[in-house]
Protein backbone atom coordinates (compact mmCIF):
# COMPACT_ATOMS: atom_id res chain seq x y z
CA UNK A 1 0.00 0.00 0.00
CA UNK A 2 1.41 3.43 -0.94
CA UNK A 3 1.87 6.33 1.49
CA UNK A 4 -1.11 8.14 0.01
CA UNK A 5 -3.26 5.02 0.37
CA UNK A 6 -2.22 4.62 4.03
CA UNK A 7 -2.97 8.27 4.75
CA UNK A 8 -6.45 7.92 3.23
CA UNK A 9 -7.09 4.89 5.46
CA UNK A 10 -5.53 6.12 8.74
CA UNK A 11 -6.81 9.70 8.97
CA UNK A 12 -10.40 11.02 8.82
CA UNK A 13 -11.84 11.38 5.33
CA UNK A 14 -11.74 14.84 3.70
CA UNK A 15 -14.46 15.47 1.10
CA UNK A 16 -14.76 18.20 -1.53
CA UNK A 17 -18.51 18.79 -2.14
CA UNK A 18 -19.52 20.67 -5.31
CA UNK A 19 -23.18 21.68 -4.89
CA UNK A 20 -25.25 24.86 -5.00
CA UNK A 21 -27.60 23.58 -2.25
CA UNK A 22 -26.26 24.83 1.13
CA UNK A 23 -28.03 21.96 2.93
CA UNK A 24 -26.07 19.27 1.04
CA UNK A 25 -23.05 19.59 3.34
CA UNK A 26 -25.15 18.63 6.37
CA UNK A 27 -26.78 15.78 4.40
CA UNK A 28 -23.35 14.35 3.54
CA UNK A 29 -22.23 14.59 7.16
CA UNK A 30 -25.42 12.89 8.41
CA UNK A 31 -25.10 10.10 5.84
CA UNK A 32 -21.41 9.33 6.40
CA UNK A 33 -20.38 10.34 9.95
CA UNK A 34 -21.91 7.28 11.68
CA UNK A 35 -19.59 5.00 9.68
CA UNK A 36 -16.68 7.41 9.14
CA UNK A 37 -16.38 9.63 12.25
CA UNK A 38 -14.19 12.70 12.09
CA UNK A 39 -14.67 13.39 8.38
CA UNK A 40 -14.61 16.96 7.10
CA UNK A 41 -16.64 18.36 4.20
CA UNK A 42 -15.64 21.50 2.29
CA UNK A 43 -18.50 22.75 0.09
CA UNK A 44 -17.90 24.65 -3.18
CA UNK A 45 -20.91 26.57 -4.51
CA UNK A 46 -19.46 28.21 -7.62
CA UNK A 47 -16.78 28.05 -10.29
CA UNK A 48 -14.64 30.69 -8.57
CA UNK A 49 -14.65 28.72 -5.29
CA UNK A 50 -13.53 25.58 -7.15
CA UNK A 51 -10.53 27.45 -8.61
CA UNK A 52 -9.52 28.61 -5.12
CA UNK A 53 -9.91 25.20 -3.46
CA UNK A 54 -6.74 23.49 -2.28
CA UNK A 55 -5.78 19.98 -3.37
CA UNK A 56 -5.97 18.55 0.15
CA UNK A 57 -8.94 16.19 -0.36
CA UNK A 58 -9.52 12.45 -0.47
CA UNK A 59 -12.81 12.46 -2.38
CA UNK A 60 -15.01 14.71 -4.55
CA UNK A 61 -18.84 14.55 -4.54
CA UNK A 62 -20.56 16.50 -7.34
CA UNK A 63 -24.23 17.44 -7.76
CA UNK A 64 -25.41 16.40 -11.25
CA UNK A 65 -27.47 19.60 -11.74
CA UNK A 66 -25.32 22.71 -11.22
CA UNK A 67 -26.67 26.19 -12.07
CA UNK A 68 -23.28 27.52 -13.18
CA UNK A 69 -22.00 24.63 -15.32
CA UNK A 70 -22.57 20.92 -16.01
CA UNK A 71 -21.30 18.00 -13.93
CA UNK A 72 -19.11 16.59 -16.75
CA UNK A 73 -17.17 19.86 -16.98
CA UNK A 74 -16.61 19.77 -13.21
CA UNK A 75 -15.35 16.17 -13.45
CA UNK A 76 -12.86 17.23 -16.14
CA UNK A 77 -11.75 20.23 -14.04
CA UNK A 78 -11.23 18.05 -10.96
CA UNK A 79 -9.36 15.39 -12.93
CA UNK A 80 -7.05 18.15 -14.22
CA UNK A 81 -6.58 20.03 -10.93
CA UNK A 82 -6.71 17.18 -8.40
CA UNK A 83 -4.95 14.23 -10.02
CA UNK A 84 -6.35 10.75 -9.27
CA UNK A 85 -9.04 12.12 -6.90
CA UNK A 86 -12.02 9.70 -6.65
CA UNK A 87 -15.26 11.30 -7.91
CA UNK A 88 -18.91 10.52 -6.99
CA UNK A 89 -22.00 12.01 -8.70
CA UNK A 90 -25.27 12.82 -6.87
CA UNK A 91 -28.06 11.81 -9.27
CA UNK A 92 -31.77 12.62 -9.34
CA UNK A 93 -34.44 10.48 -11.00
CA UNK A 94 -34.79 13.21 -13.64
CA UNK A 95 -31.05 13.56 -14.39
CA UNK A 96 -30.32 10.34 -16.28
CA UNK A 97 -28.75 12.13 -19.24
CA UNK A 98 -26.22 14.03 -17.16
CA UNK A 99 -25.44 10.91 -15.08
CA UNK A 100 -24.85 8.78 -18.15
CA UNK A 101 -22.59 11.49 -19.58
CA UNK A 102 -20.69 11.61 -16.28
CA UNK A 103 -20.35 7.80 -16.22
CA UNK A 104 -18.80 7.89 -19.68
CA UNK A 105 -16.36 10.61 -18.50
CA UNK A 106 -14.88 8.27 -15.88
CA UNK A 107 -16.49 8.90 -12.48
CA UNK A 108 -15.88 6.26 -9.84
CA UNK A 109 -19.41 5.87 -8.43
CA UNK A 110 -22.81 7.56 -8.09
CA UNK A 111 -25.64 7.86 -5.58
CA UNK A 112 -29.33 8.68 -5.97
CA UNK A 113 -31.05 11.57 -4.17
CA UNK A 114 -34.51 10.47 -2.98
CA UNK A 115 -36.59 13.02 -1.04
CA UNK A 116 -33.43 14.96 -0.05
CA UNK A 117 -31.76 11.74 1.23
CA UNK A 118 -28.41 10.64 -0.24
CA UNK A 119 -29.02 6.91 -0.66
CA UNK A 120 -26.02 4.59 -0.38
CA UNK A 121 -23.36 7.28 0.10
CA UNK A 122 -21.05 5.28 2.46
CA UNK A 123 -21.07 2.34 0.04
CA UNK A 124 -20.39 4.63 -2.91
CA UNK A 125 -17.42 6.15 -1.04
CA UNK A 126 -15.93 2.70 -0.42
CA UNK A 127 -16.38 1.76 -4.08
CA UNK A 128 -14.72 4.99 -5.21
CA UNK A 129 -11.80 4.47 -2.84
CA UNK A 130 -11.33 0.90 -4.05
CA UNK A 131 -11.24 2.04 -7.68
CA UNK A 132 -8.72 4.75 -6.77
CA UNK A 133 -6.51 2.11 -5.19
CA UNK A 134 -6.89 -0.07 -8.30
CA UNK A 135 -5.73 2.80 -10.51
CA UNK A 136 -2.70 3.35 -8.26
CA UNK A 137 -1.95 -0.37 -8.41
CA UNK A 138 -2.11 -0.24 -12.21
CA UNK A 139 0.31 2.66 -12.33
CA UNK A 140 2.66 0.95 -9.88
CA UNK A 141 2.51 -2.24 -11.95
CA UNK A 142 3.48 -0.36 -15.13
CA UNK A 143 6.51 1.20 -13.42
CA UNK A 144 7.59 -2.09 -11.89
CA UNK A 145 7.28 -3.77 -15.30
CA UNK A 146 10.02 -1.55 -16.70
CA UNK A 147 12.34 -2.13 -13.72
CA UNK A 148 12.11 -5.84 -13.05
CA UNK A 149 10.28 -8.69 -14.71
CA UNK A 150 10.57 -10.82 -11.59
CA UNK A 151 9.32 -7.98 -9.45
CA UNK A 152 6.44 -7.50 -11.84
CA UNK A 153 5.47 -11.17 -11.61
CA UNK A 154 5.13 -10.72 -7.86
CA UNK A 155 3.01 -7.62 -8.32
CA UNK A 156 0.87 -9.45 -10.88
CA UNK A 157 0.15 -12.28 -8.48
CA UNK A 158 -0.68 -9.96 -5.56
CA UNK A 159 -2.52 -7.30 -7.50
CA UNK A 160 -6.27 -6.86 -6.90
CA UNK A 161 -6.58 -6.19 -10.65
CA UNK A 162 -7.20 -9.09 -12.99
CA UNK A 163 -4.01 -9.58 -15.02
CA UNK A 164 -2.87 -12.03 -17.66
CA UNK A 165 0.61 -12.20 -19.20
CA UNK A 166 1.03 -13.56 -22.74
CA UNK A 167 3.81 -14.41 -25.14
CA UNK A 168 4.29 -12.28 -28.29
CA UNK A 169 2.34 -14.91 -30.25
CA UNK A 170 -0.68 -14.91 -27.91
CA UNK A 171 -0.18 -17.85 -25.52
CA UNK A 172 -0.85 -17.31 -21.81
CA UNK A 173 2.21 -17.34 -19.54
CA UNK A 174 0.65 -16.25 -16.26
CA UNK A 175 -2.67 -15.20 -14.76
CA UNK A 176 -3.13 -13.98 -11.21
CA UNK A 177 -5.66 -14.98 -8.56
CA UNK A 178 -7.81 -11.92 -9.27
CA UNK A 179 -8.05 -12.99 -12.93
CA UNK A 180 -9.09 -16.51 -11.94
CA UNK A 181 -11.73 -15.10 -9.58
CA UNK A 182 -13.05 -12.72 -12.24
CA UNK A 183 -13.61 -15.40 -14.88
CA UNK A 184 -14.27 -18.43 -12.67
CA UNK A 185 -11.41 -20.47 -14.16
CA UNK A 186 -7.88 -21.47 -13.12
CA UNK A 187 -4.51 -21.03 -14.79
CA UNK A 188 -4.59 -24.74 -15.67
CA UNK A 189 -7.85 -24.20 -17.59
CA UNK A 190 -6.23 -21.65 -19.93
CA UNK A 191 -2.83 -23.24 -20.56
CA UNK A 192 -3.86 -23.96 -24.18
CA UNK A 193 -5.72 -20.68 -24.74
CA UNK A 194 -4.45 -18.21 -27.33
CA UNK A 195 -6.09 -14.78 -27.45
CA UNK A 196 -5.12 -14.28 -31.11
CA UNK A 197 -7.16 -17.38 -32.02
CA UNK A 198 -10.24 -16.42 -29.99
CA UNK A 199 -13.25 -16.31 -32.36
CA UNK A 200 -15.50 -14.70 -29.74
CA UNK A 201 -13.01 -11.86 -29.28
CA UNK A 202 -13.05 -11.39 -33.03
CA UNK A 203 -16.86 -11.39 -33.26
CA UNK A 204 -17.10 -8.85 -30.41
CA UNK A 205 -14.78 -6.43 -32.21
CA UNK A 206 -11.95 -6.85 -29.68
CA UNK A 207 -9.35 -8.15 -32.13
CA UNK A 208 -8.25 -4.81 -33.69
CA UNK A 209 -7.34 -3.56 -30.20
CA UNK A 210 -5.64 -6.84 -29.28
CA UNK A 211 -3.60 -6.82 -32.50
CA UNK A 212 -2.49 -3.23 -31.86
CA UNK A 213 -1.28 -4.29 -28.43
CA UNK A 214 0.65 -7.23 -29.85
CA UNK A 215 2.13 -4.87 -32.44
CA UNK A 216 3.72 -2.82 -29.65
CA UNK A 217 1.11 -0.17 -28.80
CA UNK A 218 -0.39 0.54 -25.36
CA UNK A 219 -4.15 0.23 -25.89
CA UNK A 220 -7.31 0.77 -23.84
CA UNK A 221 -10.16 -1.40 -25.09
CA UNK A 222 -13.80 -0.21 -25.00
CA UNK A 223 -16.16 -1.97 -22.56
CA UNK A 224 -17.34 -5.36 -23.77
CA UNK A 225 -19.44 -8.27 -22.46
CA UNK A 226 -17.31 -11.43 -22.74
CA UNK A 227 -18.78 -14.92 -22.21
CA UNK A 228 -15.94 -17.19 -21.10
CA UNK A 229 -17.84 -20.50 -21.64
CA UNK A 230 -18.18 -19.60 -25.31
CA UNK A 231 -14.39 -19.72 -25.71
CA UNK A 232 -13.25 -22.03 -22.87
CA UNK A 233 -16.38 -24.18 -22.25
CA UNK A 234 -16.31 -23.07 -18.60
CA UNK A 235 -16.32 -19.91 -16.49
CA UNK A 236 -18.87 -17.10 -16.70
CA UNK A 237 -19.91 -13.91 -18.45
CA UNK A 238 -18.69 -10.49 -17.27
CA UNK A 239 -18.51 -6.92 -18.54
CA UNK A 240 -14.91 -5.70 -18.57
CA UNK A 241 -12.61 -3.01 -19.88
CA UNK A 242 -9.06 -4.08 -20.68
CA UNK A 243 -5.78 -2.18 -20.86
CA UNK A 244 -3.09 -3.78 -23.04
CA UNK A 245 0.60 -3.08 -22.43
CA UNK A 246 3.46 -4.60 -24.48
CA UNK A 247 6.67 -5.40 -22.54
CA UNK A 248 9.72 -4.62 -24.65
CA UNK A 249 13.35 -5.64 -24.33
CA UNK A 250 16.43 -3.45 -24.63
CA UNK A 251 16.37 -3.63 -28.44
CA UNK A 252 12.68 -2.81 -28.63
CA UNK A 253 11.52 -6.37 -29.21
CA UNK A 254 8.23 -7.43 -27.61
CA UNK A 255 8.90 -9.92 -24.83
CA UNK A 256 5.43 -10.17 -23.29
CA UNK A 257 1.99 -8.61 -23.63
CA UNK A 258 0.06 -7.71 -20.48
CA UNK A 259 -3.73 -7.41 -20.32
CA UNK A 260 -5.23 -5.79 -17.20
CA UNK A 261 -8.98 -6.31 -16.81
CA UNK A 262 -11.29 -3.96 -14.95
CA UNK A 263 -14.54 -5.66 -13.97
CA UNK A 264 -17.30 -3.16 -14.81
CA UNK A 265 -20.22 -5.60 -14.61
CA UNK A 266 -21.90 -3.86 -11.66
CA UNK A 267 -21.30 -0.46 -13.25
CA UNK A 268 -22.75 -1.69 -16.54
CA UNK A 269 -25.83 -3.05 -14.82
CA UNK A 270 -26.21 0.29 -13.02
CA UNK A 271 -25.97 2.04 -16.39
CA UNK A 272 -28.59 -0.29 -17.83
CA UNK A 273 -30.83 0.37 -14.83
CA UNK A 274 -30.45 4.10 -15.40
CA UNK A 275 -31.26 3.62 -19.07
CA UNK A 276 -34.37 1.63 -18.14
CA UNK A 277 -35.36 4.40 -15.75
CA UNK A 278 -34.81 6.93 -18.53
CA UNK A 279 -36.97 4.87 -20.89
CA UNK A 280 -39.72 4.62 -18.28
CA UNK A 281 -39.58 8.38 -17.73
CA UNK A 282 -39.80 9.02 -21.48
CA UNK A 283 -42.76 6.67 -21.80
CA UNK A 284 -44.51 8.36 -18.86
CA UNK A 285 -43.79 11.76 -20.37
CA UNK A 286 -45.19 10.63 -23.72
CA UNK A 287 -48.35 9.27 -22.09
CA UNK A 288 -48.82 12.55 -20.20
CA UNK A 289 -48.28 14.54 -23.41
CA UNK A 290 -50.94 12.42 -25.12
CA UNK A 291 -53.37 12.90 -22.23
CA UNK A 292 -52.91 16.68 -22.12
CA UNK A 293 -53.15 16.91 -25.91
CA UNK A 294 -56.45 15.03 -25.90
CA UNK A 295 -57.79 17.19 -23.05
CA UNK A 296 -56.87 20.35 -24.94
CA UNK A 297 -58.39 19.08 -28.17
CA UNK A 298 -61.53 17.42 -26.80
CA UNK A 299 -62.47 19.60 -23.85
CA UNK A 300 -60.99 23.06 -24.24
CA UNK A 301 -61.08 22.97 -28.02
CA UNK A 302 -64.74 21.97 -28.15
CA UNK A 303 -65.69 24.60 -25.56
CA UNK A 304 -63.93 27.31 -27.53
CA UNK A 305 -65.61 26.13 -30.72
CA UNK A 306 -69.03 26.42 -29.02
CA UNK A 307 -68.13 29.91 -27.79
CA UNK A 308 -67.11 30.91 -31.30
CA UNK A 309 -70.39 29.59 -32.75
CA UNK A 310 -72.40 31.50 -30.15
CA UNK A 311 -70.46 34.68 -30.86
CA UNK A 312 -71.09 34.30 -34.58
CA UNK A 313 -74.81 33.83 -33.87
CA UNK A 314 -74.86 36.97 -31.73
CA UNK A 315 -73.06 38.95 -34.42
CA UNK A 316 -75.65 37.84 -36.96
CA UNK A 317 -78.75 38.38 -34.79
CA UNK A 318 -77.75 41.65 -33.13
CA UNK A 319 -75.82 43.33 -35.91
CA UNK A 320 -78.55 45.92 -36.58
CA UNK A 321 -79.40 46.60 -32.93
CA UNK A 322 -75.92 47.19 -31.49
CA UNK A 323 -74.08 50.44 -31.38
CA UNK A 324 -70.93 50.58 -33.58
CA UNK A 325 -68.64 50.40 -30.53
CA UNK A 326 -70.40 47.29 -29.24
CA UNK A 327 -70.32 45.64 -32.67
CA UNK A 328 -66.59 46.33 -32.78
CA UNK A 329 -66.08 44.78 -29.33
CA UNK A 330 -68.12 41.73 -30.34
CA UNK A 331 -66.09 41.31 -33.52
CA UNK A 332 -62.86 41.67 -31.53
CA UNK A 333 -64.06 39.03 -29.06
CA UNK A 334 -64.81 36.66 -31.96
CA UNK A 335 -61.33 37.26 -33.37
CA UNK A 336 -59.70 36.56 -29.97
CA UNK A 337 -61.71 33.32 -29.69
CA UNK A 338 -60.48 32.29 -33.16
CA UNK A 339 -56.87 33.05 -32.20
CA UNK A 340 -57.18 31.14 -28.93
CA UNK A 341 -58.74 28.16 -30.71
CA UNK A 342 -55.88 28.14 -33.24
CA UNK A 343 -53.31 28.38 -30.45
CA UNK A 344 -54.95 25.48 -28.57
CA UNK A 345 -54.86 23.34 -31.73
CA UNK A 346 -51.17 24.11 -32.32
CA UNK A 347 -50.33 23.39 -28.69
CA UNK A 348 -52.22 20.10 -28.87
CA UNK A 349 -50.38 19.12 -32.06
CA UNK A 350 -47.00 20.04 -30.57
CA UNK A 351 -47.65 17.94 -27.48
CA UNK A 352 -48.83 14.89 -29.40
CA UNK A 353 -50.42 15.08 -32.86
CA UNK A 354 -53.49 12.87 -32.94
CA UNK A 355 -52.72 11.85 -36.50
CA UNK A 356 -49.60 10.00 -35.26
CA UNK A 357 -51.89 7.50 -33.52
CA UNK A 358 -54.65 7.56 -36.13
CA UNK A 359 -52.74 7.76 -39.45
CA UNK A 360 -49.18 6.75 -38.56
CA UNK A 361 -45.69 8.14 -38.88
CA UNK A 362 -45.45 9.03 -42.57
CA UNK A 363 -48.57 11.26 -42.89
CA UNK A 364 -47.69 12.95 -39.58
CA UNK A 365 -44.14 13.66 -40.69
CA UNK A 366 -45.33 15.08 -44.04
CA UNK A 367 -47.71 17.39 -42.17
CA UNK A 368 -45.03 18.42 -39.67
CA UNK A 369 -42.28 18.94 -42.27
CA UNK A 370 -44.55 21.03 -44.52
CA UNK A 371 -45.58 23.15 -41.53
CA UNK A 372 -41.92 23.52 -40.50
CA UNK A 373 -40.76 24.50 -43.99
CA UNK A 374 -43.57 27.04 -44.40
CA UNK A 375 -42.89 28.65 -41.01
CA UNK A 376 -39.12 29.05 -41.59
CA UNK A 377 -39.12 29.57 -45.35
CA UNK A 378 -36.80 26.58 -45.83
CA UNK A 379 -36.39 24.43 -48.89
CA UNK A 380 -37.01 20.89 -47.61
CA UNK A 381 -36.43 17.65 -49.50
CA UNK A 382 -38.33 14.78 -47.85
CA UNK A 383 -37.83 11.27 -49.24
CA UNK A 384 -38.91 7.89 -47.87
CA UNK A 385 -38.44 4.27 -48.90
CA UNK A 386 -40.19 1.17 -47.59
CA UNK A 387 -42.51 2.97 -45.15
CA UNK A 388 -45.82 2.14 -46.84
CA UNK A 389 -46.82 -0.09 -43.91
CA UNK A 390 -47.05 1.21 -40.36
CA UNK A 391 -44.34 0.51 -37.79
CA UNK A 392 -44.85 -0.44 -34.15
CA UNK A 393 -46.38 2.46 -32.20
CA UNK A 394 -43.35 2.79 -29.90
CA UNK A 395 -40.92 3.03 -32.84
CA UNK A 396 -43.12 5.56 -34.63
CA UNK A 397 -43.13 7.71 -31.48
CA UNK A 398 -39.34 7.48 -31.10
CA UNK A 399 -38.75 8.39 -34.76
CA UNK A 400 -41.21 11.29 -34.63
CA UNK A 401 -39.65 12.74 -31.46
CA UNK A 402 -36.10 12.38 -32.83
CA UNK A 403 -36.98 14.13 -36.10
CA UNK A 404 -39.01 16.77 -34.24
CA UNK A 405 -36.00 17.53 -32.01
CA UNK A 406 -33.62 17.59 -34.99
CA UNK A 407 -35.79 20.10 -36.86
CA UNK A 408 -36.14 22.18 -33.69
CA UNK A 409 -32.33 22.33 -33.48
CA UNK A 410 -32.19 23.42 -37.12
CA UNK A 411 -34.66 26.24 -36.47
CA UNK A 412 -32.78 27.42 -33.35
CA UNK A 413 -29.13 27.07 -34.35
CA UNK A 414 -28.47 26.13 -37.97
CA UNK A 415 -29.43 29.28 -39.93
CA UNK A 416 -29.97 26.88 -42.82
CA UNK A 417 -31.61 27.53 -46.19
CA UNK A 418 -32.00 23.91 -47.26
CA UNK A 419 -32.72 20.68 -45.41
CA UNK A 420 -32.89 17.06 -46.54
CA UNK A 421 -34.77 14.38 -44.57
CA UNK A 422 -34.31 10.77 -45.65
CA UNK A 423 -36.10 7.75 -44.12
CA UNK A 424 -35.53 4.19 -45.26
CA UNK A 425 -36.87 0.96 -43.86
CA UNK A 426 -35.29 -2.45 -44.39
CA UNK A 427 -36.28 -5.82 -42.98
CA UNK A 428 -34.60 -5.28 -39.60
CA UNK A 429 -34.05 -1.54 -39.15
CA UNK A 430 -34.98 2.03 -40.05
CA UNK A 431 -32.35 4.52 -41.20
CA UNK A 432 -32.84 8.28 -40.78
CA UNK A 433 -30.52 10.89 -42.31
CA UNK A 434 -31.03 14.61 -41.62
CA UNK A 435 -28.77 17.10 -43.43
CA UNK A 436 -28.74 20.89 -43.50
CA UNK A 437 -26.53 23.53 -45.10
CA UNK A 438 -26.36 25.70 -41.97
CA UNK A 439 -23.53 27.12 -39.91
CA UNK A 440 -22.50 23.76 -38.38
CA UNK A 441 -20.65 23.35 -35.07
CA UNK A 442 -17.69 21.65 -33.39
CA UNK A 443 -18.76 18.02 -32.83
CA UNK A 444 -15.82 17.27 -30.53
CA UNK A 445 -16.81 20.16 -28.26
CA UNK A 446 -20.41 18.92 -28.18
CA UNK A 447 -19.24 15.37 -27.37
CA UNK A 448 -17.39 16.76 -24.36
CA UNK A 449 -20.65 18.43 -23.21
CA UNK A 450 -18.93 21.80 -23.29
CA UNK A 451 -21.29 23.71 -25.55
CA UNK A 452 -24.03 25.33 -23.42
CA UNK A 453 -27.39 25.52 -25.15
CA UNK A 454 -26.29 23.26 -27.99
CA UNK A 455 -26.02 19.81 -26.49
CA UNK A 456 -29.33 19.16 -24.70
CA UNK A 457 -31.36 18.39 -27.83
CA UNK A 458 -28.67 16.22 -29.39
CA UNK A 459 -28.09 14.36 -26.12
CA UNK A 460 -31.82 13.71 -25.87
CA UNK A 461 -31.88 12.35 -29.42
CA UNK A 462 -28.88 10.13 -28.74
CA UNK A 463 -30.47 8.91 -25.52
CA UNK A 464 -33.67 7.87 -27.33
CA UNK A 465 -31.66 6.03 -29.98
CA UNK A 466 -29.34 4.34 -27.46
CA UNK A 467 -32.25 3.11 -25.36
CA UNK A 468 -33.55 1.32 -28.47
CA UNK A 469 -30.13 -0.25 -29.18
CA UNK A 470 -29.57 1.97 -32.22
CA UNK A 471 -26.70 3.95 -33.71
CA UNK A 472 -26.50 7.76 -33.50
CA UNK A 473 -23.78 9.76 -35.27
CA UNK A 474 -23.30 13.49 -35.87
CA UNK A 475 -21.00 14.89 -38.56
CA UNK A 476 -20.48 18.65 -38.63
CA UNK A 477 -17.88 21.37 -38.91
CA UNK A 478 -18.25 25.12 -38.42
CA UNK A 479 -19.47 26.63 -41.69
CA UNK A 480 -20.11 23.28 -43.37
CA UNK A 481 -23.58 22.25 -42.21
CA UNK A 482 -24.63 19.24 -40.16
CA UNK A 483 -25.44 15.60 -40.96
CA UNK A 484 -27.20 13.35 -38.43
CA UNK A 485 -27.27 9.59 -39.05
CA UNK A 486 -29.60 7.30 -37.09
CA UNK A 487 -30.00 3.54 -37.40
CA UNK A 488 -32.83 2.12 -35.30
CA UNK A 489 -33.56 -1.63 -35.00
CA UNK A 490 -37.20 -2.65 -35.38
CA UNK A 491 -36.96 -4.98 -32.37
CA UNK A 492 -35.89 -3.71 -28.91
CA UNK A 493 -32.56 -4.87 -27.44
CA UNK A 494 -32.64 -7.57 -24.79
CA UNK A 495 -30.78 -7.14 -21.52
CA UNK A 496 -29.34 -10.26 -19.90
CA UNK A 497 -27.77 -10.26 -16.45
CA UNK A 498 -25.57 -13.15 -15.54
CA UNK A 499 -23.67 -13.89 -12.35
Amino acid sequence: MSASQRSMTDRPLRILLVSADPDDRQRVLQAVQPEMPGLTVRQVCGEHDLDLASADFDMAIIESHLPWTDSVSVVHAIRTRFLHLPVIIIADASSTESVLAALSSGIDSYIVRVSSHLIGLPTAIEIARDRSRERQTMRAASLALRESEEGFRTIVEQSPLSIQVMTPDGWIVQVNRAWEKLWGVTSADVQYYNVLHDQQARSLGMMPYVERGFAGEAVTMPPVAYHTPESLKLGRKRWFQAHIYPVKGERGEIRHVIMMYEDITERQWATEDLQKLSADLMNAQEAERKHISQELHDELGQSLTAIRINLASLERDLATNLAPANRERLAETSMLADQMLQHIRELSHDLRPTMLDELGLLPTLRWYVNRFAHRLGLEVEFETFGLEDRLAAEIETVLYRIIQEALTNVSRHAQARRLCLHLERSLLRVIVIIEDDGVGFDVQRWSAAAAPGLGAGLFGMRERVTLRGGVFAVHSQPGQGTRIFIELPLTPPSVEKEE
